[in-house]
């Protein structure tokens, strides 16, 4: 198993919290599942998403996860094809990184920012930067990331 990176929502948080929770018999926990032997028999850290396809490509290691847009790019790209992979298990959506703006700026500024962001409509750039055609920005707060947070509270079990 190559996970993507410690700090990685896609790579590692989504994927440890999921398997811990479909083995509930296991008592599985997060350092078990990054302990080679305990749960899998080996485990490491890819560095990146495109790393662990590859690693599965090249026959390195059995499974690793990969953001969907990030599978789809990799393939759309030729470095990968699909016949190269099997998905095995796809996770609910997963929100996107947030920007997020220090306490003490005030309130026109907050509002300033939160308009640019929300009303900027440059599809090039959220095609080829984000990678997302039809993609846009929208105004969020810590509800949105509920889910993230639980999921956090699993694999470290507060």
């Amino acid at each position: 198993m190559a996970f993507v990176d410690p700090d990685s929502t896609s790579g590692n948080l989504v994927p440890t919290a999921e398997i811990v929770q479909a083995f509930p018999d296991d008592d599985l926990n997060s350092d078990m599942l990054h302990t080679n032997g305990d749960f899998f028999e080996a485990v490491s850290f890819s560095g990146s998403h495109q790393a662990g396809l590859q690693a599965v490509v090249k026959g390195d290691v059995d499974v690793a996860p990969i953001s969907d847009q990030i599978l789809a790019s990799e393939i759309a790209n030729g470095n990968a094809n699909e016949s190269d992979v099997k998905i095995i298990h796809e996770s609910g959506a997963i929100p996107a990184e947030a920007m997020v703006v220090a306490e003490h700026v005030d309130q026109e500024t907050r509002d300033l920012l939160t308009e640019f962001l929300t009303s900027y409509d440059n599809e090039q750039y959220f095609t080829d930067v984000i990678k997302v055609p039809g993609a846009r920005f929208i105004e969020c707060d810590m509800s949105d990331y509920q889910e993230i947070i639980e999921l956090n509270k699993i694999i470290n079990e507060f």
